[in-house]
């Protein structure tokens, strides 16, 4: 799925930058002049999450994504990390105010006893969502917790095909899609899914840790895309990334307007990237007290 992801977005770009024009424009034009997007506040202790929240407020941004706590060295005791979630999470809103939305990750880590609970005490801290609380591969918990929470729901990251996202559509799921454009099959793929779920009134949140091709493809994606309301804000200031991509369109906090240049107005930099070789990586690995795995 990643592989024909990459091929289709990059014959977008090709097309793009053949025809002289924006990818945006290629997918039916423009619906709006800039996309809001979410940055990540990452881990710590309450104090320096608060920390730099307030200072992404006032670099400008206006949505924070946090994530479901952990304890070190790997242990994931869900009662617990729920427990500290709460009180992280109603703490931020107490030192950020009404006006910041706030985005709560869980990363598929709950069983549903203990995301009805997150949810539902966290209801009114007022989340702009909360996105993936259970396994990928169980939508249909979605169904007992549709029942049982009023917090906005948000799910499919993870998804490699649009038959994977047809319960979450078809059945009125979650109200936000978190399709993936390097998993889901590249911008072609994307377009199906954004219109199936516009008959359902549902919105795109496009799924974005990635690099500025990604943000890019993410970028022209949310400018075409009338059901699309927010894009996570991928890595595009890490300075290797700035060396590989010297050209790219503007991605500053907050908001991203729309791109003038050919194609997805990224280009690569050969040189620069024979000078960063491949280095393998891992996810993280958790372990209940127990010393049973469980999902990351």
């Amino acid at each position: 799925a990643a592989a024909i992801s990459a091929i289709d977005l990059a014959l977008w770009d090709l097309k793009g930058k053949a025809l002289g024009q924006p990818v945006w424009r290629l997918l039916g034009g423009k619906v709006r002049d800039r996309v809001e997007v979410y940055v990540h506040v990452g881990g710590g202790d309450q104090d320096s999450i608060i920390r730099r929240s307030l200072e992404r407020i006032r670099e400008g941004w206006r949505y924070l994504r946090f994530s479901v706590t952990e304890a070190p060295g790997g242990r994931f005791d869900a009662r617990l990390e729920v427990d500290r979630t709460i009180e992280l999470l109603r703490a931020v809103r107490q030192a950020v105010g009404p006006d910041i939305e706030l985005i709560l990750d869980a990363h598929t880590r709950l069983e549903p006893p203990d995301a009805v609970r997150l949810g539902r005490t966290l209801e009114p801290v007022r989340l702009a969502f909360l996105e993936d609380p259970l396994r990928s591969e169980y939508p249909e918990g979605y169904r007992g917790l549709r029942r049982q929470l009023g917090v906005p729901l948000a799910a499919g990251e993870q998804y490699a095909t649009k038959w994977a996202f047809r319960s979450l559509v078809e059945e009125d799921l979650v109200d936000f899609l978190r399709l993936d454009l390097c998993n889901v099959g590249g911008l072609t793929e994307a377009a199906k899914i954004a219109g199936w779920a516009e008959l359902h009134q549902q919105r795109i949140v496009p799924h974005n840790p990635l690099s500025p091709i990604s943000s890019a493809a993410c970028l022209h994606f949310a400018i075409a895309t009338e059901n699309v309301c927010l894009v996570e804000a991928g890595r595009t200031d890490d300075a290797f990334l700035r060396d590989l991509f010297p050209t790219r369109p503007a991605f500053p906090p907050a908001a991203w307007p729309a791109p003038d240049a050919p194609g997805l107005g990224v280009e690569l930099d050969d040189a620069a990237l024979a000078s960063h070789p491949f280095r393998d990586g891992s996810c993280p690995r958790f372990h209940r007290p127990d010393g049973s795995f469980t999902n990351w």
